[in-house]
């Protein structure tokens, strides 16, 4: 498509003919470059936005670096492997950057807090107390969302298998990440004198869960009333199709559909083959 394109603009450039280029060759061309792009701009945009969370309920500027390393060896690894193991990025692994940083985070915030709640002077017996507490619990946590990414492998749409490989490679990676290289951060920032684990307080919350503990039924019946109606609207949604719709705001795709109207076409024909 590139090198089309390139001779095609060429052509024009030497006829000195102004023209927009529309069509199958160059929707995907832009949709490639917005795919590109989306990864960078999502990847980035969720990285400060963990780390400014962190930040915030934390309050040290540490721990989002020790946090967010692990995450950004994760998510190269996993973009790596979807490459070797399919040649390219689908729209669908486009989003797992800012999916693997959202649900990466959590290993960091349950190993950081179990270290937190440990005495030991040794390095090394402190952190065998945290993976013997808090490693069963995070292991499996790690396996069911692994799981749950490789039910796509079943699904037909050869999109979301690529999604489903790459999702469950990638969450993999960061926890095998995250497991190694957290324990070596977080004690070199307690070297520098940083590393306090001093949270905001969650007074509000614990004071809502004891509200919803002691008025069970009252909770419960909230949670139906809003949760039927919402069922109910969930259950009606429509699944697009079209590889159009990814983004129509692409300069093929809108002048397509300008061309489209203003020469009263059908853009979606119907053709019916007989003997």
């Amino acid at each position: 498509n590139r090198e089309m394109l390139e001779e095609v603009h060429r052509l024009l450039w030497q006829t000195g003919v102004r023209a927009e280029l529309t069509g199958s060759p160059v929707f995907l061309d832009e949709a490639q470059a917005s795919v590109r792009r989306d990864i960078e701009r999502t990847g980035i945009v969720a990285t400060v936005f963990v780390m400014v969370i962190l930040v915030a309920v934390f309050r040290d500027p540490v721990f989002p670096l020790v946090a967010v390393v692990p995450l950004g060896v994760g998510v190269v690894w996993c973009l790596v492997f979807a490459r070797a193991a399919f040649g390219s990025i689908n729209l669908f692994v486009a989003a797992l950057p800012a999916t693997l940083v959202g649900i990466g985070v959590d290993y960091a915030l349950h190993l950081w807090s179990a270290r937190s709640e440990q005495r030991d002077a040794d390095a090394v017996g402190r952190w065998a107390r945290v993976y013997a507490t808090a490693g069963p619990p995070l292991l499996v946590a790690m396996l069911t969302t692994v799981v749950a990414f490789l039910t796509l492998l079943l699904a037909r749409l050869h999109l979301l298998p690529a999604m489903g490989a790459a999702g469950a490679m990638g969450i993999a990676l960061t926890f095998g990440a995250t497991a190694l290289m957290l324990p070596v951060l977080a004690d070199g920032c307690s070297r520098l004198g940083t590393g306090r684990f001093r949270p905001v307080s969650m007074g509000w919350l614990i004071r809502a869960a004891q509200s919803a503990a002691r008025h069970r039924t009252a909770t419960i019946a909230a949670f139906a009333i809003v949760t039927a109606p919402l069922l109910i609207a969930a259950l009606e949604l429509r699944i697009s199709s079209d590889p159009r719709a990814y983004d129509p705001n692409l300069p093929s795709n809108r002048l397509y559909l300008e061309l489209a109207a203003k020469m009263d076409i059908i853009t979606t024909p119907i053709l019916v083959a007989v003997p």
